[in-house]
């Protein structure tokens, strides 16, 4: 983790302006398919400019520190088959079964989260893939919102995905910074896989579910059609930090 620091303290010192992308939001972001050196090379430090009154953006990532929370956008970007995740970086190598793609990369992500207050130290990122224990790290809220006319739509991430066995949404047993973890190579797994968020415990996931999904539900969650927006919609994915229980709360 002090790796992950140090990442996050250099682009604490780096605070140029950010120009935001104009159309897809993730449009502008490097591609993860990139060579990983071309790619690490080029994403290690994300830009942070500071804008003032606690308040931060990190690429195209809005971050209120003293709201401790921030947002990203994205779009919807599977309408259909076997889910393991619910955001991915932009042509991330996990794509192929993550519901939304973000318009971040998984070290802009990262830093965001590092800025509201998740504290690395608190982390643990799952061991394997479908690693059957219990997440551990800062409880987060994670939900996402896009307009439908003159309206705001808002769902609980755990409401973007459903259970074809029974039509019913991922069941909620919180979410949990994690922050992913570190190759012996010293490279970032989430930019590695792509992955930011996930339902299935997996080491690269920087935010997870307490409980992940087993291996016996592979093939069975599957996106929300019924309540997302068509695909290549645009949405905004919203993460805030929560206050852990109090011992007497437990």
């Amino acid at each position: 983790m002090a790796q992950l620091t140090l990442v996050f303290v250099t682009a604490l010192c780096t605070l140029p302006a950010v120009a935001l992308a104009a159309g897809d939001p993730a449009g502008s972001l490097p591609d993860a398919r990139q060579s990983r050196s071309t790619a690490e090379a080029a994403l290690r430090n994300p830009k942070v400019q500071d804008l003032g009154n606690g308040r931060f953006r990190v690429g195209l990532i809005a971050v209120d520190r003293n709201r401790h929370r921030f947002t990203v956008p994205a779009v919807v970007h599977q309408s259909e088959g076997t889910q393991e995740f619910i955001l991915a970086t932009k042509g991330g190598y996990k794509g192929y079964e993550t519901t939304l793609e973000a318009g971040a990369t998984a070290y802009e992500f990262n830093v965001a989260c590092l800025l509201i207050g998740l504290d690395p130290k608190h982390a643990r990122a799952s061991r394997y893939h479908f690693d059957p224990n219990k997440a551990e790290g800062d409880p987060v809220a994670v939900s996402i919102s896009w307009q439908d006319g003159k309206k705001t739509r808002r769902l609980d991430a755990n409401q973007i995905v459903v259970d074809s066995r029974t039509g019913k949404p991922l069941a909620d047993t919180g979410w949990v910074y994690t922050g992913s973890t570190f190759t012996p190579d010293g490279s970032f797994l989430a930019q590695m896989d792509g992955v930011l968020i996930g339902f299935v415990h997996d080491p690269a996931a920087i935010i997870t579910t307490g409980m992940g999904a087993g291996q016996g539900d592979y093939g069975s969650i599957v996106p929300n059609t019924k309540a997302l927006p068509p695909r290549e919609s645009r949405v905004t994915v919203e993460v805030k930090a929560i206050s852990a229980p109090t011992a007497s709360a437990k």
